[in-house]
Order: C-alpha cells, then structure tokens, then sequence
C-alpha cells in the first residue's frame, strides 16, 4: 500500500477521502491499526472529513484490537466529525 501512495504522491494525485478511508482499511486488515489512526489523523490534518466508513474502520478495529479508549474518543466526535449524515 505504501509504495501504491508513494507513487499517487508522485504524479500528484491527491487523495481524497475515498483514498484515505481505502487505505485506512487496508491498514486495518493487517493489524496495522497505529498506521490506520495516523492516516485518519493525516487525513484531517490535509482537512479531508472522516465519512461514516472511515470511522466504520477505526471503530471496528479499536473493537478488535480491544481499544476501547479509541471508541470512546471517536464515539464522542462522531456528531460534530460527520454531522448530520450519521
């Protein structure tokens, strides 16, 4: 996934939330749930909003990985991260 980025990054395509959420997955998928929260973290940092499938990934791992402060933090955010679409 990492070399996929790189090479987006260099033909400068941007990434969108589509991207983000993707990769986020991705990450997730091989138990690198640290990498998946610094993309989501990356991602608002580049001010792309988190969707509801982006905080599906994060609060499906956190779960999995046992994290329950991640639900707590991301649970809490959910109203103002994504407003009225959740």
């Amino acid at each position: 996934m990492r070399l996929q980025w790189s090479e987006m990054q260099k033909q400068g395509i941007k990434p969108t939330q589509w991207t983000y959420t993707a990769k986020a997955k991705v990450e997730s998928s091989v138990g690198a749930f640290e990498d998946a929260l610094r993309t989501t973290q990356q991602m608002q940092a580049e001010g792309i909003m988190p969707g509801r499938g982006t905080w599906q990934v994060i609060l499906s791992m956190a779960e999995q990985m046992e994290r329950p402060d991640v639900v707590q933090q991301v649970s809490q955010a959910l109203p103002d991260a994504v407003g009225s679409a959740w």
